[in-house]
């Protein structure tokens, strides 16, 4: 009995301490800078809607007896909102969109595919968050307000950049890459707010902030392994670092086929991944439910994509419509890439290399995209 006892307590010496995350990409972000004596969870398990999701009552106990708990935020996942209120949860809440230095990009209503092969080179590095809580964003509203936009028959092509057609809900729309008609169109104080972009977790820069704040956490909570705690984020960080830079590499590779040809997204999901790499889809296109575009919207994006020559098609899921098909003179290279990640394995691979591998796989089937390789290849191996 005292060998079974013996097992049951991390390499330390302490009891472990639970950090719960709402989704897995955030907890492979934790994973990376965690030891043995850390368990990390995420209440969503591989392929949950986080649009429409319910908390069971084994996640609600998970909940209140976590250590630290890590989640996208109110509007991001509003059903955690009132309970993470909470003064229970107060010092043991990562809301990752008011982390210092996180960056935050408009829901895709402005968009600029001229600024394509232009690379901005961000900086490998770990910001330094004073602590849970009180490293913050300025203070903002999340007022949840109707997106205003304005449809194509309003449209008017200032010249300043160049339009992008996408289907939002039953409308079709034109996009400039102008903030200054975003604040113009400002019907609420809500409305700024309400454009941004919750896919936070694919941007790298924002996971290594978030690594250092969970970094911070774990010092405070176990001052005696702040050293190890301290080398583990500094080792994440590098890779992340160096990954980034072969990365960069790979896509100025590519540089050279983007001017010849496109490609189209279907859900608007990878807009911190695009602009991090300065890839420019032809067309975003996002359609409530089952719906199909009209025959005025095809006619359309088929005219944007014949115009732009894409030949690739991004998709979040092999469920898409014949439709998409259908908008292409010739069949589109077809590559499915899930957000969240849920089609990857990662059993044979290091938790601390977890998210890292997550990018890898996204870089992979871009470069599938884009490279023209078979459309069937869904790539899931170690980087």
């Amino acid at each position: 009995m005292l060998f079974i006892t013996a097992t049951l307590i991390p390499a330390s010496g302490f009891a472990s301490l639970h950090i719960v995350t709402t989704i897995k990409p955030l907890a492979w972000v934790a994973q990376g800078v965690s030891d043995d004596s850390v368990r990390v969870t995420s209440l969503m398990d591989q392929g949950a809607n986080p649009h429409h999701f319910t908390l069971r009552p084994s996640q609600l106990k998970a909940l209140q007896t976590a250590d630290l708990i890590i989640w996208l935020g109110p509007q991001a996942e509003p059903y955690l909102a009132k309970r993470l209120s909470h003064p229970s949860f107060q010092g043991k809440v990562i809301d990752v969109m008011q982390l210092e230095g996180i960056k935050t990009l408009p829901y895709r209503d402005s968009f600029a595919p001229s600024h394509a092969g232009h690379r901005h080179r961000h900086a490998h590095h770990v910001h330094e968050p004073s602590s849970v809580g009180t490293a913050k964003r300025e203070e903002r509203s999340t007022t949840e307000s109707t997106m205003v936009e304005k449809s194509v028959d309003n449209f008017v092509d200032d010249g300043r950049s160049y339009p992008v057609d996408r289907i939002v809900g039953n409308n079709i729309h034109k996009h400039s890459h102008d903030q200054d008609s975003i604040k113009n169109n400002e019907k609420t104080d809500g409305y700024k707010e309400s454009l941004v972009d919750l896919h936070l977790w694919l941007d790298v820069n924002n996971m290594s902030i978030l690594a250092q704040e969970i970094s911070e956490y774990l010092s405070k909570a176990r001052p005696e392994s702040r050293v190890r705690y301290a080398y583990l984020a500094t080792d994440m960080a590098a890779r992340l670092g160096g990954a980034q830079r072969r990365w960069a590499t790979r896509f100025d590779g590519l540089s050279q086929l983007r001017t010849k040809e496109s490609f189209v997204e279907l859900h608007d999901a990878f807009n911190y991944f695009n602009d991090q790499w300065q890839l420019a889809p032809s067309v975003v296109i996002s359609i409530d439910g089952e719906r199909q575009p009209t025959i005025r919207e095809t006619l359309r994006l088929k005219a944007q994509i014949r115009r732009d020559n894409a030949r690739c098609v991004i998709v979040d899921s092999d469920r898409y419509g014949r439709w998409l098909l259908k908008l292409f003179a010739t069949p589109p290279r077809v590559v499915v890439i899930d957000p969240m990640g849920a089609d990857l394995n990662m059993n044979d691979i290091l938790p601390q290399h977890r998210y890292e591998h997550f990018i890898e796989q996204i870089v992979r089937r871009y470069e599938t995209c884009l490279q023209g390789s078979s459309p069937s290849s869904r790539p899931d191996q170690a980087s």
